[in-house]
């Protein structure tokens, strides 16, 4: 279905569950994870 995931991450609740998703999608379609690191 995907091939690459990517999601941003600031260390809240909301990124740390999309973060946990898009692992979980991950595993679900052998896509690539990428996460980006947003401080602001």
């Amino acid at each position: 279905m995907f091939k690459k995931i990517l999601v941003a991450y600031d260390g809240s609740e909301g990124s740390k569950m999309a973060l946990a998703h898009a692992a979980e999608m991950t595993k679900q379609c052998g896509s690539i994870l990428k996460a980006i690191w947003v401080k602001s």
